[in-house]
């Protein structure tokens, strides 16, 4: 099974599941590469990356399996610039409490 050198799902993979050759890889398109010509059977990836290769591929890959963990999103800030910080949250609440941010949720992540 391929996956990121030293990503949470490498982690993952080697804590979870026993009996498994697990490739690591520096670089998403090699990893990508070796699954499409058969070196590696399946990639540990996020489920948008896995879907966005899907179709990519021309429905030759398929992405199975259920989610193991959720991972969460940030916005990252210069220390300081508090007016800024002020805005993205109140847009961030503001989106959370009209719905805005579900509907895009479900329209981009599909969840």
């Amino acid at each position: 099974m391929g996956v990121g050198l030293g990503t949470n799902y490498e982690e993952w993979l080697r804590q979870n599941v026993q009996g498994v050759d697990v490739r690591t890889y520096d670089d998403d398109p090699t990893k990508y590469q070796d699954l499409r010509v058969g070196r590696i059977d399946a990639i540990l990836v996020d489920r948008l990356a896995a879907l966005d290769l899907v179709k990519k591929t021309n429905d030759t890959l398929a992405v199975t399996g259920e989610a193991f963990s959720r991972q969460e999103s940030g916005v990252a800030l210069r220390k300081g610039n508090e007016d800024l910080l002020k805005a993205v949250n109140d847009a961030i609440a503001e989106m959370q409490k009209d719905g805005t941010l579900q509907a895009l949720s479900e329209k981009w992540f599909w969840c």
